[in-house]
C-alpha cells in the first residue's frame, strides 16, 4: 500500500509511505515491543484486516504499476552494512560541549582517489560555540559514538541555503582534499613509507594521506583495511594482516612494522571476546581476519555476564584444515583445552555452520553439553529454495532500479570472484599433486572457495541436539518453502528445532541497532531450550 499523510491512499505519481499489509506479515519484532509498536499497525478493514508493516519507505506508484523508491521517511540509511539514524547522531553530537549545531549526512563525493568515486562515508558539520577547540570537540565525539556510527567531523561557520531556506549539503565543505601541515610538509620521508603512504591514499580516495595520520582518522574501516591488506601484498609484496595494521595505523609505524617483520599473529586460535560472566559461554564459529569482529556487537548486546569467545582458524597456511570434519575435530581439540568442561552454545554465521554442525556432532559425542547450536541466516544441506520465474525475476528489477548499475556490477564481482578462486585453489592443487613447489599460504578467498567445495564433499548425521535458525527478515528472495525446511536445516534434525526471524539482512543482523534484536531472540531461545 502506498499512503497519503491522512492514511488514504495516495494517487497514482503522488509521494507516500509504504506499507504492507497482507496474511504474510510478521506479528513483530520478537522482544522488541517498542520497535512492535512504531513498525506495525492494524490494517483498514478494506484491505481485509490483520496487521500491515512499516519499512519507512518513501514511495509513489508509476503508471505501469511499477514504485518508485524516493528515500527514507526517517532519514535511516545504511553504511557498510549498519543502520544509520542521522537525527539520533546529531542529537548526541549537539549534546557535546561546544557544539552549537550539527548536520549529519553520508556523503559519497569525498576526494577521489583517480579510479572511481568516493568510497561512501558518514560526515558531521557542526558549527562551534565561541571559543570553543575543534580537536577538542572531535575527541568528544569520538567518545559518545560507537565505532560504526563515528563521522568525519567538519567546522562550519556559514550554513549554505538553498532558496527554499533549508541547508543546502551539496555546498557544505568536504574533507579529504587538505594540504600537508608544515610539520608534514618537512618531514623526511623513506621509500617504504612513501609507498604505504600511496596505497593508504588509493584505497581511501584521499588526496593526501601524512605519514603519521592514522588510517582510521581518515575514515578507513574493517572492508577498506581488507583492501589495504590486498594492495600491500599484491602490488608492493609486502605481507601483512588485519591485526598488524591495527596496531600500527600510520603509513609511517606500519612500514617500519612491515620492514622489521613485525607481523601480529593471533595468539590462539581462541579469541576472547568476551571473556568473563557466569553464564554457559558461547562460541562463535569460524572468525575469520578480523579477531571475531563479526561478534562482538553480540557480545555487548548480551551483557557482561555472557561469555563469547571466537573460535578461528588463526594464521591462514598449507596445514590450514579446510575439510568439515577436520576443521571441526580441530575446534574440538582448542574447545577441551580451553573449557574441559560443562555447558556450552555454538554460534555461527553462513560459512562456518556446516563446520559448526558437525562440530556440536563431534562435541556430544565426547559427552559434552551443547545447549544449543545457533545458525545465523544460514543455508542448510537441503537447500534453501528462492522464489522463482516471474517473482524472483520481479525482486531483481527492483532492485535495479533502487541501485542502480553498482547492484549489477556487485553481483557480477561476486560471481565472478568465486569462480577465481576456485580456478586459483583447483591449479595450486594440481601443482601440489605433481609435486611441484609448495604454493604461498592460502589466501583468504582460496579459503573460502576451498570451504564452500568442502562443503559439498560433506554428508551431514542428522543431529539430536536443539538447533534454532536465526532469518534475516529482509531477504525477500526466502520461499515458503525455504521457510518450512528451515532454510534447509529442519531435514538434519532429529532434536527440536525452530525458526526465528530476526530484523535486518544477511550481516546487518549482527549489527546495531539490529542485534539488539537478534541478541533478546537467542536469549528466548536459551531460556526455552533450558526449559524443555
Amino acid at each position: 500500500l502506498v499512503l497519503a499523510p491522512d492514511g488514504a491512499l495516495a494517487p497514482f505519481g503522488a509521494e507516500g509511505e509504504l506499507w504492507i499489509a497482507g496474511p504474510a506479515v510478521a506479528e513483530g519484532y520478537l522482544g522488541r515491543d517498542d520497535l512492535t509498536a512504531e513498525r506495525f499497525r492494524p490494517a483498514p478493514d478494506w484491505v481485509g484486516g490483520g496487521r500491515m508493516y512499516r519499512p519507512g519507505d518513501l514511495v509513489r506508484w508509476r503508471a505501469d504499476g511499477a514504485l518508485d523508491y524516493l528515500g527514507r521517511v526517517d532519514r535511516q540509511v545504511k553504511l557498510r552494512g549498519f543502520r544509520l539514524e542521522p537525527e539520533g547522531i546529531e542529537k548526541q553530537i549537539e549534546a557535546v560541549d561546544g557544539v552549537a549545531h550539527a548536520v549529519v549526512a553520508v556523503d559519497g563525493g569525498g576526494a577521489d582517489g583517480g579510479d572511481g568515486a568516493a568510497e561512501p562515508r558518514l560526515l558531521a558539520w557542526v558549527s562551534l560555540d565561541a571559543g570553543a577547540d575543534l580537536a577538542t570537540v572531535k575527541a568528544r565525539v569520538q567518545a559518545v559514538l560507537p565505532a560504526f556510527a563515528r563521522p568525519q567531523v567538519v567546522a562550519v561557520e556559514d550554513w549554505p541555503k538553498t532558496p527554499g531556506g533549508k541547508i543546502d549539503l551539496r555546498r557544505l565543505p568536504r574533507p579529504g582534499a587538505a594540504s600537508p601541515t608544515p610539520h608534514e610538509a618537512g618531514a623526511v620521508v623513506d621509500d617504504d613509507t612513501r609507498a604505504v603512504m600511496a596505497a593508504f591514499r588509493k584505497v581511501l580516495k584521499a588526496r593526501h594521506v601524512g605519514p603519521d595520520q592514522s588510517f582510521f582518522d581518515l575514515g578507513g574501516h574493517s572492508i577498506l583495511m581488507l583492501r589495504l591488506i590486498a594492495r600491500l601484498e599484491g602490488q608492493m609484496g609486502l605481507r601483512t594482516n588485519v591485526a598488524t595494521v591495527a596496531a600500527h595505523p600510520t603509513p609511517r609505524r606500519l612500514a617500519k612494522a612491515l620492514r622489521a617483520g613485525k607481523v601480529v599473529l593471533d595468539p590462539s586460535v581462541v579469541v576472547p571476546i568476551q571473556p568473563e560472566g557466569t553464564r554457559a559461554p558461547i562460541y562463535g564459529i569460524h572468525v575469520i581476519g578480523e579477531n571475531g569482529s563479526f561478534f562482538r556487537p553480540l557480545a555487548e548486546a548480551l551483557g557482561p555476564d555472557q561469555p563469547l569467545f571466537g573460535l578461528s582458524v588463526g594464521q591462514l597456511s598449507d596445514s590450514t584444515p579446510t575439510r568439515i570434519e577436520d576443521t571441526a575435530r580441530f575446534y574440538l581439540e582448542q574447545i577441551q583445552k580451553h573449557r574441559p568442561e560443562g555447558p556450552l552454545v555454538l554460534l555461527s554465521v553462513s560459512l562456518g555452520s556446516y563446520v559448526a554442525f558437525e562440530l556440536a556432532q563431534q562435541l556430544r559425542a565426547a559427552g559434552r553439553d551443547v545447549r544449543l547450536l545457533g545458525l545465523f541466516d544460514a543455508t542448510g544441506p537441503a537447500g534453501r529454495a528462492h522464489k522463482t520465474g516471474l517473482a524472483r525475476l520481479g525482486l531483481h528489477a527492483r532492485r535495479l532500479r533502487k541501485g542502480g548499475f553498482g547492484y549489477l556490477r556487485g553481483w557480477m564481482v561476486r560471481k565472478t570472484g568465486d569462480l577465481r578462486h576456485k580456478l586459483q585453489l583447483a591449479r595450486r592443487r594440481r601443482r601440489e599433486a605433481r609435486g611441484g613447489e609448495a604454493a604461498p599460504a592460502l589466501s583468504i578467498g582460496q579459503f573460502v572457495a576451498a570451504n564452500d567445495l568442502a562443503r559439498q564433499a560433506y554428508t551431514p548425521a542428522p543431529y539430536a541436539g536443539a538447533i534454532t535458525v536465526f532469518r534475516a527478515d529482509e531477504n525477500v528472495f526466502d520461499s515458503e518453502a525455504a521457510r518450512e525446511s528451515g532454510l534447509g536445516w529442519k531435514p538434519v534434525s532429529a532434536g527440536p528445532f525452530e525458526l526465528v526471524d530476526v530484523p535486518g539482512d544477511h550481516l546487518s543482523i549482527l549489527t546495531p541497532p539490529n542485534v539488539t534484536s537478534l541478541a533478546a531472540a537467542l536469549e528466548g531461545a536459551l531460556e526455552r531450550v533450558s526449559q524443555a
